[in-house]
This record gives structure tokens, sequence and C-alpha cells, in this order.
């Protein structure tokens, strides 16, 4: 299909469970498949990103923060609630923007 298209490369996006499927598959045939760049999809890199942060960031207090704003913030730091994921990311983001900027506007 790459020769048809004049295109060198294939990127594919899966979720989650064809990612894994699909990282078996070519891992095991490395010359068949060495121009596909397997990507995970959107929603599971959040995820993932999200429960990582929620492994590292583990006793800091991130949980009492914010379970001010956000319920279910144990599942949350998890990984498995998606919706509520994007907000607390664009909270913080808005947060840290926030305090930058009052910060140097300080006298």
């Amino acid at each position: 299909m790459t020769e048809a298209t004049g295109q060198e490369y294939v990127v594919f996006t899966a979720d989650q469970q064809l990612y894994r499927v699909a990282a078996h598959v070519m891992w095991e045939n490395q010359a068949l498949f060495g121009n596909i760049y397997l990507r995970l999809g959107g929603m599971h890199l959040l995820m993932s990103y999200v429960g990582c942060l929620g492994s590292l960031m583990a006793g800091s207090g991130i949980v009492e923060v914010l379970s001010e704003a956000f319920a279910g913030v144990l599942k949350m730091l998890t990984g498995k609630k998606y919706p509520e994921e994007i907000m607390c990311v664009l909270y913080a983001c808005w947060w840290k923007n926030l305090s930058d900027h009052s910060s140097k506007h300080r006298i």
C-alpha cells in the first residue's frame, strides 16, 4: 500500500488492545513490518500518561489537592476516568500558567 501511494512509511494508530497485538506481531516479524510506525491512540495515551503521573506523585499530596475540585481522584490517577483526566490536565495547566503569571508581577 505504501508503494502505491509513494510513501516510505506507514503510521498505524490503534487503541491499547490492538496496539498490544500489533506490537507483538511486529516484534516477531521485524523484516516484514520494518516500515510501520506503531502509535498508541490519543485516549489511551492520555490514560497511560495520567496513570504514570498518579504513580510517580503518590504520597505527594496531589490526591488532597485534586479532591477539592474532582470526585473519584484515586480512580482518576490510575488512568481509568478519561473525561475527568482531561479536565484535570487542563486545570493543572491553567493553574500553572496562572501561578507563573502572578509570580512575575509580584512586588
